[in-house]
């Protein structure tokens, strides 16, 4: 059983993102929460205020739901016996005599899965080889993980490109011999990237000459490979906009790869229709009231009397002001009882439902803060927090409920998913200061100049947990460092 995980990474100069890992496990159905809690520093004036509305908050939240890349290593998927290996797959659809709508979906999604597992297993491998190059044992345990690599790594490509003939027979599509050329074009670029790794580290650890040698002819056989079918690879060209196509399409084909783990979300009209439903039980009560007002007026006082005039006055008042407090008290209570928003998931294979999310955003203040959230905020001893301006919080909640016995019919691979929550820190830099700061200090009787930068720390407190057992929750406290010009460290505490 995998552990509820989360990662937190700069994603650009004014974006965090955060990735979180939901196992699925046993079919059936499963619920967790994610709770953020943003600390903002008073200055910054990140309050209710700030924001029109609640729909302004969340256009700063991006979220997008995935599947996992599938964990198969390299044996698994050269395995000519393994039935979950997409090269299996792929090679048992082709026996067919006919290659229908259906199977032609199957196929680009197995070679969709192959780039996704391949470029997973090389970056792991290269993560391993990294650490590993660290240690008093570098070289032996270094040498035999890459040569156990190089050893995988061509008999995955043979086998793959074998198949090219099977994909210009006649009964073969056009766009499944372009997924084809899409699939050999992504795997080529992630050997080529993955072989350059590999060098880098090699040349560092000094291993033997052989096998930097071997890592060098692979490179350059795939290099030419490239050149025979004419992918986007010249590097080296005097064209000023070379890095530029290889940039461009090197990420057209991740995107495309890729598509095939993102879930089908659509919005619950839920949340709206219920607002309606309450503004107008608002707008109906503060109409009943100026009507029985009117009604009183009339029975009480002649009509177009002073009397009579200040009672419908009044009451025109008061209707008015009877609508917008209780469109407020019942708009704050439609989170309460559903939520800001709700997601739907839908299985981008079958199209079946497999899930919600329900998103909540508040304003909150270091009294409404759980005690738990409270003391890992606080746990660094300050003897004038008590003096300083309070921290402004934001509290964005997440609850997720996965039909993971729906998923496994379909995703017999599939072991998590992924939540990607993407923010924007925009109205964060509009009250910084410039981040430019000059101290002068007296040295050796001259005056020294020191240049310094104006920062400010954020911290972020994340809870995760499983509804049905809570022994699994985590908790992770990060520090974001940032100034004027944007993002620029992470701290994890």
């Amino acid at each position: 059983m995998r552990n509820l995980e989360t990662d937190l990474r700069i994603h650009s100069r004014n974006r965090l993102e955060l990735k979180t890992s939901i196992p699925v496990n046993e079919p059936g159905i499963e619920k967790y929460s994610l709770q953020l809690y943003l600390f903002s520093p008073a200055q910054l004036n990140i309050r209710k205020n700030t924001y029109s509305r609640t729909s302004a908050v969340f256009a700063d939240f991006n979220v997008r739901t995935r599947f996992s890349s599938p964990n198969l290593s390299l044996d698994t998927i050269i395995d000519p016996g393994c039935d979950l290996s997409p090269l299996y797959r792929i090679s048992h659809m082709l026996q067919q005599s006919f290659v229908d709508k259906e199977a032609e979906h199957s196929i680009v999604y197995e070679f969709q899965t192959l780039v996704n597992n391949f470029r997973r297993e090389m970056k792991d491998t290269i993560q391993l080889v990294q650490n590993e190059s660290e240690k008093p044992s570098a070289a032996t345990v270094c040498t035999n993980k890459i040569s156990k690599t190089l050893h995988n790594i061509e008999p995955l490509m043979g086998k793959f490109r074998t198949l090219h003939a099977s994909f210009l027979e006649p009964r073969i599509t056009e766009s499944l011999r372009t997924a084809f050329l899409w699939c050999d074009e992504a795997l080529s670029s992630i050997v080529i990237e993955s072989l350059v790794g590999l060098f880098t580290i090699s040349k560092r650890v000094t291993l033997d000459g052989d096998l930097i040698k071997k890592i060098e002819q692979k490179a350059a056989a795939e290099e030419q490979h490239r050149k025979e079918f004419q992918y986007i690879t010249d590097l080296t060209s005097t064209d000023s906009h070379a890095g530029e196509a290889v940039s461009y399409r090197t990420g057209m084909l991740k995107k495309w790869s890729q598509s095939a783990l993102y879930i089908r979300t659509e919005e619950s009209r839920l949340p709206k229709n219920i607002g309606h439903i309450f503004a107008g039980t608002a707008a109906a009560t503060a109409m009943t009231f100026a009507v029985l007002a009117s009604l009183y007026a009339q029975k009480v006082f002649s009509r177009n009397t002073l009397p009579w005039a200040l009672i419908i006055i009044l009451a025109y008042v008061f209707k008015d002001r009877i609508k917008e407090v209780m469109r407020d008290v019942l708009g704050r209570g439609i989170p309460k009882l559903l939520a800001d928003q709700i997601t739907r998931f839908r299985d981008p294979a079958t199209g079946a439902r497999v899930g919600n999310a329900k998103e909540r955003i508040d304003f909150l203040r270091m009294r409404d803060i759980p005690n738990r959230i409270r003391n890992l905020r606080t746990e660094k001893p300050n003897p004038f927090r008590n003096l300083l301006p309070e921290e402004d919080v934001i509290f964005y909640s997440r609850d997720i409920l996965i039909n993971s016995r729906k998923l496994k019919r379909s995703h017999t691979r599939l072991e998590a998913i992924n939540e990607i929550i993407r923010i924007r820190f925009d109205k964060w830099f509009k009250e910084m200061d410039d981040p430019e700061d000059t101290f002068y200090r007296i040295d050796s009787g001259k005056t020294k100049v020191f240049e310094g930068k104006k920062v400010y720390h954020l911290h972020l407190i994340i809870e995760l947990s499983e509804k049905k057992d809570r022994s699994n929750d985590r908790l992770f406290h990060y520090e974001v460092i940032l100034s004027k010009k944007g993002i620029l460290r992470i701290i994890t505490l």
